[in-house]
């Protein structure tokens, strides 16, 4: 089955990996830009670095969009966790539900076995005893 979401693909996992890749890479970038912007404000640096405070704030745009889309994904693979185990507990209370029939079932053809082979039984008897012939006396043998 595929994402429910449609954007994870057959391997959300390897999403999620990207995307905190991303955000890793993101905050470092942040880190080194609030830096430099420090270094603005104390008058360390020259004036031209300013657009690096335009930088920092696109990065950090960046990185709520990098972190708004793996929450979203996070979501979106625990929804899909909660309708497989739903479906995976519904196959086993119906595999149950089978076991219990199919055992019923067998109960029932052993004791109808059981019953034919008595009633089997019963009639090689009766064949075996009007069948039954006496051996021959000594005058009825020819000589």
């Amino acid at each position: 089955r595929g994402s429910a979401s449609g954007a994870a693909g057959p391997y959300p996992k390897e999403k999620i990996r990207q995307l905190e890749h991303e955000l890793r890479g993101a905050k470092a970038e942040v880190e080194h830009l609030q830096k430099e912007i420090e270094a603005v404000r104390d008058g360390s640096a020259p004036k031209s670095t300013s657009p690096f405070a335009v930088a920092l704030h696109k990065m950090k745009d960046q990185t709520a969009a990098v972190k708004k889309a793996l929450s979203q994904e996070k979501a979106s693979v625990r929804r899909q966790c909660q309708e497989y185990s739903n479906e995976m507990q519904a196959m086993a209370a119906d595999l149950w539900t089978e076991i219990a029939r199919l055992k019923a079932t067998c109960e029932g053809e052993s004791r109808e076995r059981i019953k034919l082979h008595h009633q089997l039984q019963e009639v090689r008897g009766d064949i075996r005893i009007a069948v039954r012939v006496r051996p021959l006396l000594h005058s009825e043998l020819i000589p």
